[in-house]
């Protein structure tokens, strides 16, 4: 990686840690557990219970939010009342970003076309508890409602990543349950690992999903539930050495994968040259001055997280499917609790929404096939979708004309 894209990854994923043993570090939060004792408290569960019934009722009402509870759901069912909050911090923050630049400086004023402003509404057009609301509000003394001009600073529109398709944790769809109770179970830990993509302009990475896994399971077991369009990529149909169209009732192949981890490349041995021996050989044709060190490891399959030595916030090289990129971070490494979910690891925590193609010729539906060569259609490759494609109906045979299915977001989504 070049310091330019150094630089950009740092600034949408930070700085990378020091290298971390994962099993190393789930050995010492054992240890640091095994001092307390098993059946021993934190300290500040023990300090708790030793306090006196008068001290924790003391405690309670000083730090309890219970008189808050009421007004707070009596708020928020209140449609009237939820809808003037809305819509107020919305008016607020559309006027900080219609009055300041990026950098936090004020805009110039527009010498010709000016931008209409969207107004408060009157106080005679709102309710008495609307108004009640609002006095309530502006008598609270921690200004931070509505937002300050300065807010622009730390603001930005919402992006495509930030949003998620899930409502709840995903778990592959082969996990069963397990047969180990939890008190015989050696320790454990769980990683937060994101899924990032290369744009196309730039220097810029987005991230696409995230996922927890157990540091007891395998690389192998992590790509397998990574959700990719590549995946879904069908197999050609061949003549004479030519593509005449693609098989889109078969499963889609599988070519192969390679990670690469603090200089070691794991494929996925499913050949006798996978990525990873491929990928070596590529470095070997580069100068000895400008190659990077890189050495064969195990099958991704065999390889265990707690057997690693990672980095967080490190972007890891995942290459699949031919050409498709992408890029593995670590955002977070904790010891497995009893709270947690026991079962069903890897999980897929968040989906960002995939982004569509919409029809070429009625552009109200998305797309579905990819048709090149189609002397009818204006354009090649043309993305149409299926009810134009039957009142297009098929081409003649002369044309020679290739349908491509397009992903339909079906094996991880």
């Amino acid at each position: 990686m070049n310091s330019t894209s150094a630089y950009a990854s740092e600034a949408i994923i930070g700085p990378p840690s020091n290298p971390i043993h994962v099993q190393y570090f789930i050995n010492q939060c054992s240890h640091s557990q095994s001092l307390r004792g098993p059946g021993e408290s934190c300290y500040l569960n023990t300090t708790w219970h030793e306090l006196s019934e008068e001290q924790k009722r003391e405690v309670e009402e000083e730090c309890g939010v219970g008189d808050l509870e009421a007004t707070l759901n009596e708020t928020l069912s209140n449609p009237f009342l939820y809808s003037h909050l809305f819509q107020s911090l919305e008016n607020n923050i559309e006027a900080i970003r219609a009055n300041l630049k990026p950098s936090g400086q004020p805009k110039p004023k527009p010498r010709k076309r000016k931008r209409t402003e969207k107004q408060a509404p009157d106080e005679t057009q709102l309710s008495p508890e609307v108004l009640q609301l609002r006095n309530n509000l502006n008598d609270i003394p921690l200004k931070c409602w509505p937002y300050p001009v300065d807010a622009a600073n730390f603001t930005r529109p919402q992006k495509n990543s930030d949003l998620n398709i899930l409502t709840k944790p995903k778990g592959p769809r082969t996990a069963g349950p397990s047969t180990l109770p939890q008190s015989s179970r050696s320790p454990d830990a769980i990683l937060i690992v994101s899924v990032y993509n290369r744009l196309s302009w730039g220097n810029h990475l987005s991230c696409s999903s995230q996922h927890a896994v157990l540091a007891s399971q395998t690389i192998g077991d992590l790509y397998e539930v990574i959700p990719c369009p590549s995946n879904e990529i069908p197999p050609e149909k061949r003549h004479n050495g030519k593509t005449i169209g693609y098989e889109d009732d078969e499963p889609p192949p599988h070519s192969g994968c390679v990670v690469c981890i603090e200089g070691i490349a794991y494929g996925d041995g499913q050949s006798e040259e996978d990525y990873s021996d491929k990928l070596i050989k590529q470095f070997e044709l580069i100068p000895e001055k400008k190659r990077p060190r890189i050495s064969k490891g195990v099958g991704m399959h065999d390889q265990p997280f707690s057997k690693l030595t990672l980095r967080l916030n490190q972007p890891y090289w995942l290459l699949h499917q031919g050409a498709c990129e992408h890029f593995l971070v670590v955002d977070h490494l904790r010891m497995l609790q009893a709270s947690d979910l026991q079962d069903g690891y890897p999980l897929t925590l968040q989906i960002a929404p995939p982004i569509l193609d919409l029809c070429m010729a009625c552009a109200r539906v998305p797309a579905v096939l990819s048709v090149v060569g189609d002397v009818r259609l204006g354009q090649s490759p043309f993305k149409i979708c299926q009810p134009c494609w039957t009142l297009f109906g098929e081409p003649r045979s002369e044309d020679r004309a290739i349908l491509i299915p397009l992903p339909k977001y079906e094996l991880g989504w």
